[in-house]
């Protein structure tokens, strides 16, 4: 194996801890995306399919494996509320402090929408299963500063 190989393999076993220690953090789950979780999905299919012809070569075959894992890592991200951030996607992990307000939202279907601000820009929105008041109360808990408004 070269050195990018084992490198792949590092990355990629940190990033699966970062997974386990993520969905760990996270207090209120949020409904996932399925529409980008399906893309994902079939992306990391169609990665496999071309690492195939490339088994006979353990680097090739370990390139193309990292490139199909990590994007089941970007399809199973976790999405909700931690005790100290808003956990939106792989890049987007907001820590209260960074948020001027959050807006609840009751939706048709039951579920209730959370968006967050930073300022006028919205940079979060989720939707949640629970109540609007259960994830106020949450969101008073674990961020007294934060403005969270509700929304008809």
């Amino acid at each position: 194996m070269t050195a990018l190989s084992w490198l792949l393999v590092a990355i990629f076993v940190a990033m699966v801890l970062a997974v386990v220690w993520m969905t760990m953090q996270i207090q209120l789950r949020a409904q996932a995306r399925w529409g980008w979780r399906w893309f994902y999905l079939i992306l990391a299919l169609l990665s496999v399919g071309l690492a195939y012809p490339l088994r006979h070569e353990l680097s090739g075959l370990i390139n193309g494996l990292f490139i199909t894992g990590m994007l089941l890592i970007v399809a199973f991200w976790p999405h909700g509320l931690s005790k100290r951030a808003v956990i939106t996607q792989l890049s987007k992990i907001r820590v209260y402090a960074a948020l001027s307000k959050g807006t609840l939202v009751t939706l048709p279907s039951g579920r209730t929408q959370l968006d967050g601000f930073v300022g006028a820009i919205r940079v979060a929105r989720m939707s949640f299963k629970e109540s609007p008041a259960t994830i106020q109360q949450f969101l008073k808990e674990v961020a007294p500063k934060l403005a969270v408004e509700q929304q008809k």
